[in-house]
């Protein structure tokens, strides 16, 4: 792995050689983008008769009793109160530390959010604005923090057992993957994600500053985790975008300045 940030410096080399993961570009000052926690469920760029383009989604992630907050979406961007919708599962109480903690199935119709407290995985109908819970499954370890989807796989990242594991989705229904569960190499993981290619998964961990990629089978089964150094501190939050390009929110901290992105390019081989 080469990286830069947005001044020159000395390329690093990752955890495992070869070309999987490659720098491409110098990004900075684009935190506020990936530091979204919400999810943004887009329907066209015409606004139906209601005047809704859209919702956004996020967790009130209460030890009490878990909820999903629901706002509609106008065309213009504008958002309003659609409801609060409980998953029936409990909270983690405290952040999550995570990114992609709710989100929506590509096709639009399904809403899937973590119960850090209770170790399962909230499924929901989308209706519009509404949401109509159909069950709770298993994360299949603990404290589950992130999620991804592509086509009718879905993997959920567990935090406290570091791991990752697949789930086959149906009709709202999610069935555990066999021999999907893979134990990550890090300590700190913050966010799974699948490349748009659907046959890599890759994961960042804030603890070690390194990111972990799985290549996906026929089967949806992930194999073993390969790792590589992040181009700068605490990896967090990130995004891909065309031609499997990843860009990486670096959450460095303090002093001011310290924060920063950078983006890689995945290839098919992981």
């Amino acid at each position: 792995m080469r990286a830069r940030h947005d001044r020159p410096r000395p390329a690093t080399r990752g955890h495992t050689s070869g070309r999987a993961l490659r720098m491409t570009q110098a990004l900075a000052r684009i935190l506020s983008v990936l530091a979204l926690i919400a999810v943004l469920l887009t329907s066209g760029t015409t606004a139906d008769a209601t005047g809704t383009a859209g919702a956004v989604y996020t967790l009130t992630n209460a030890a009490s009793g878990n909820a999903v907050v629901a706002f509609s979406r106008s065309a213009s961007g504008e958002l309003a109160p659609a409801g609060t919708f409980a998953t029936g599962g409990l909270g983690g109480g405290s952040g999550l530390g995570s990114q992609d903690a709710v989100i929506t199935s590509d096709d639009g119709q399904w809403l899937y959010a973590v119960d850090a407290g209770s170790n399962d995985i909230a499924t929901f109908r989308i209706r519009h604005d509404d949401l109509g819970l159909v069950g709770r499954t298993p994360s299949g370890g603990t404290r589950p923090i992130s999620l991804t989807t592509n086509g009718d796989l879905v993997y959920v990242l567990n935090a406290v057992s570091n791991t990752i594991t697949g789930f086959r989705a149906s009709g709202g229904s999610l069935a555990p993957l066999p021999g999907s569960t893979r134990v990550l190499l890090g300590q700190g993981p913050a966010q799974v994600e699948f490349a748009p290619s659907g046959n890599v998964l890759v994961v960042t961990d804030k603890t070690t500053s390194t990111l972990e990629t799985f290549v996906v089978d026929g089967d949806g089964v992930a194999g073993s985790a390969r790792s590589f150094t992040s181009s700068g501190a605490v990896p967090f939050g990130f995004a891909f975008g065309h031609r499997d390009q990843l860009v990486v929110s670096e959450a460095g901290g303090a002093p001011a300045g310290l924060s920063a992105a950078s983006s890689y390019r995945v290839a098919n081989d992981g």
